[in-house]
């Protein structure tokens, strides 16, 4: 059960606890408008634990799909972010996955070089 209310009167205003949520929403809404293919949002600022233990090797990404009858494959570079990559431990707090789940028509690996 879910507390609803409190009998203790706050006598202070949450600041902290609705900056947190509206960087939430924030973030959320960028995501969702990041319409780039490489090097979108998430994966520069996702933490990887590839980036953390091998920081000096490329992370890269194995991506196989369908299309109708067509299948593909492709493998490209994981973006790398602006910043030291410690900083992703903490970025990656604010990243949020799809409004709605759906199936995923493509299965997505990460490999080392």
């Amino acid at each position: 059960m879910f507390p609803i209310r409190d009998n203790i009167p706050s006598e202070t205003f949450p600041f902290v606890n609705y900056g947190i949520i509206i960087s939430c929403v924030l973030v959320f809404l960028m995501q969702l408008s990041d319409e780039s293919r490489e090097g979108t949002l998430t994966e520069r600022f996702a933490m990887v634990p590839a980036r953390l233990t091998r920081p000096s090797q490329p992370v890269v990404i194995r991506e196989r799909g369908r299309t109708g009858w067509l299948e593909f494959e492709r493998v490209r570079e994981l973006a790398r972010p602006d910043f030291p990559v410690w900083l992703t431990t903490l970025t990656c707090i604010f990243l949020h996955g799809e409004l709605v789940a759906s199936d995923r028509k493509h299965v997505v690996s990460v490999h080392l070089r």
